[in-house]
């Protein structure tokens, strides 16, 4: 599969190892300084998109898929090793806590004040 001539900004900020807030917050900065900072991007029909050839400039080094891949969670983990994820014991109920209730504050006392009147 080749690297795509665009990247999302999520798929940006995976080359970067940066944050995905942070990567949107780097593309904004970038069209509100009209380029002088941040991430290059163009704006396509609404939607934000890094440049690949920009990107690999600002990385110095060329970009390719497995740097774009989204990571592996431990589920997808145990699914390519062929194991299945941790599951219930037979036997056993899953159950939701209870909700607390709040105690009632108020008493049938008025608060006394500390001082005489």
């Amino acid at each position: 599969m080749a690297v795509p001539q665009f990247l999302t900004v999520i798929e940006a900020s995976r080359v970067l190892r940066i944050g995905r807030t942070v990567a949107y917050a780097e593309t904004r900065r970038f069209r509100e300084t009209d380029g002088r900072e941040g991430i290059p991007c163009v704006e396509i029909g609404g939607q934000v998109r890094v440049p690949t050839a920009e990107l690999e400039r600002l990385a110095g080094c060329p970009i390719d898929e497995t740097s774009i891949a989204a990571p592996v969670t431990p589920t997808d983990s145990a699914a390519v090793a062929g194991t299945t994820a941790t599951e219930p014991t037979i036997g056993t109920t899953t159950t939701r806590p209870t909700r607390q209730t709040r105690t009632n504050r108020r008493t049938s006392q008025a608060p006394t004040l500390p001082f005489a009147s």
